[in-house]
C-alpha cells in the first residue's frame, strides 16, 4: 500500500511539474537566464550512515556509498538576481547488478530537507534508475548550490559505484506571482546535457 502511494504522488508530482512547464511564462517579460547543472559525485558514507546498514560484515561497510544530489543554480538569474529552486525531477542510473540503493533521504537544503518523492526501491533495485521529484513553493527559496536529496548504495560488485549517474529532467522556479494577470506561474530552467 505504501509503494502503490508513493508511486502515485510521484506521477502527480511530475503530471504538476509538466502542467507547469506547459502554463510557464517568463517573469517580468524575461525568462530565467542561465543554465541549472548536477554536481552530484559518489562518495565513501559517512559513520553515522553505515549504522543503518546494520551489517556485522566489514566488506559492506567499506562497500557502503552516498550520493548527494546537487543541483547548481550558480549561473542562474532572473532580472540579475539568483534564481531560486522551486521543483526538480532528477533522475540516477546505477547498474543494478553491481550496486544496490539502500535508502533516499532528503537534501541538506532547508527547503529540500524531508524525502523527496521516489521511485521505491525494489523498482529502482530492478531496473536500475531512480527517480526523484520535489518541490518548494517559497519565493525566497534556495539558489546556488542546492543538496536536494542524498542516496545510499551498496557496491555489490567492483566497479558498481563507476555506474552511477545523474540526470537533471527538469528544474523549474517556485510559483512566482504574476501580478498583473493576478495568478502564480512558475518558469522552467535551462539544464546542461
Amino acid at each position: 500500500m505504501r509503494k502503490v502511494r508513493k508511486m502515485n504522488q510521484m506521477k502527480t508530482l511530475t503530471l504538476g511539474l509538466a502542467v507547469l512547464f506547459a502554463g510557464a511564462t517568463p517573469l517580468h517579460g524575461a525568462p530565467p537566464a542561465g543554465t541549472a547543472r548536477s554536481i552530484s559525485r559518489l562518495e565513501a558514507a559517512q559513520p553515522s550512515e553505515l549504522a543503518s546498514l546494520r551489517a556485522e560484515d566489514e566488506t559492506v561497510r567499506t562497500r557502503a556509498f552516498r550520493l548527494p544530489v546537487t543541483i547548481d543554480l550558480s549561473d542562474v538569474k532572473i532580472d540579475g538576481a539568483p534564481a531560486p529552486l522551486g521543483a526538480y525531477l532528477v533522475r540516477v542510473f546505477f547498474d543494478p547488478t553491481s550496486i544496490r540503493l539502500t535508502a533516499v533521504r532528503g537534501g541538506e537544503a532547508k527547503d529540500f530537507s524531508s524525502a523527496p518523492v521516489y521511485t521505491y526501491l525494489d523498482k529502482a533495485n530492478e531496473t536500475g534508475m531512480v527517480a526523484l521529484t520535489a518541490m518548494n513553493v517559497r519565493e525566497d527559496g534556495p539558489t546556488g548550490l542546492v543538496n536536494v536529496a542524498r542516496l545510499a548504495f551498496v557496491e555489490t560488485a567492483s566497479g558498481g559505484r563507476d555506474s552511477v549517474r545523474t540526470e537533471i529532467v527538469s528544474v523549474v522556479t517556485p510559483l512566482l506571482p504574476q501580478i498583473r494577470e493576478n495568478e502564480l506561474k512558475a518558469h522552467p530552467i535551462a539544464v546542461a546535457r
